[in-house]
């Protein structure tokens, strides 16, 4: 059977046989798609119950994902989908962040893209889930680095760091005004998070102060891998050192907005929010994605 889906969101790690994964939020009833060949076919896998999937992320041996307008979680053991506990309210879960916290003690965050959502966090791989404190509502964009939790508003100007991913403490605002900043990675030592306004910001002290640049385009996702930061938006992709200067990717384009972007096993890949599930992977023995070459690959999975 085809599936046409949006795709939302992208996570790397390994699948029942050890051998690399990408899997992928589909955002469609009961579909999650998985490759075993850095991108280059897709297979559907189902879930326990049905929902808008927009987050996912891999760590501590399992995949958990949350739905969008609900409190519905699934987690992925290497084998199947199942059900995993409820999270804390009714709200639009946006991204989920996994951190092992002092290095004992494996730890997965929700944002929550909703005015009076709070993130949630999760120590037992999503067995149950508490709501986080301290943390201001309407979050979007989430990530883990330099021993810390960090989420950006989703509405907002707001940045809020935590140390165990259960209370968290405020930041510094960061300068654009009001606007989604809907993705965000740490590397370099470093924080950059990307909006869809066309502005970048780079916080070099977790936080305390922002630095806002302009993007040659609006951006919807980054991960940071090889020593760079790597950006999808509309119609093409972007890459930094430090966050402050962008250089528009080599080799071709989009034909939509890329909606999520993933590392792993020498690839970047990036999903396009388009129903046709149409999309690219990026290949090269040089890390600087200046060099990528950008290569269609078809989504169309058969369950």
């Amino acid at each position: 059977m085809r599936v046409n889906v949006s795709l939302f969101e992208i996570r790397i790690g390994p699948c029942q046989k050890g051998s690399p994964e990408l899997t992928r939020d589909s955002g469609l009833s009961k579909i999650v798609e998985y490759s075993t060949n850095n991108g280059t076919t897709w297979s559907a896998s189902t879930l326990a119950t049905s929902g808008t999937y927009y987050g996912i992320a891999y760590g501590n041996n399992v995949y958990i994902t949350v739905a969008s307008g609900a409190t519905t979680t699934q987690i992925f053991n290497g084998t199947s989908w199942s059900n995993g506990g409820a999270l804390p309210a009714t709200n639009s879960w946006r991204a989920v962040a996994y951190g092992n916290v002092g290095g004992t003690t494996p730890t997965f965050v929700a944002s929550c893209q909703t005015a009076s959502g709070q993130p949630a966090y999760t120590t037992n791989n999503g067995t149950t889930w508490t709501a986080c404190t301290g943390v201001g509502a309407n979050t979007a964009g989430i990530a883990y680095g330099n021993g810390k939790f960090m989420t950006v508003a989703g509405n907002g100007n707001g940045s809020w760091t935590s140390t165990n991913g259960q209370s968290f403490t405020a930041q510094g605002a960061i300068p654009g005004g009001v606007i989604t900043w809907s993705g965000l990675a740490y590397g370099n030592g470093r924080w950059v998070t990307v909006s869809t306004t066309f502005l970048a910001a780079v916080s070099t002290n977790d936080g305390a102060s922002w630095t806002t640049v302009r993007l040659p385009g609006n951006t919807g996702s980054i991960v940071f891998a090889g020593g760079v930061f790597f950006a999808v938006g509309s119609s093409t992709f972007y890459w930094s050192v430090d966050g402050l200067v962008w250089q528009t990717g080599a080799g071709g384009s989009f034909s939509t907005s890329g909606y999520g972007v993933g590392y792993g096993n020498g690839y970047f890949v990036a999903l396009q929010n388009i129903s046709s599930a149409t999309g690219a992977y990026f290949q090269s023995t040089n890390i600087y994605p200046v060099n990528y070459t950008i290569t269609p690959t078809s989504y169309n999975a058969t369950s």
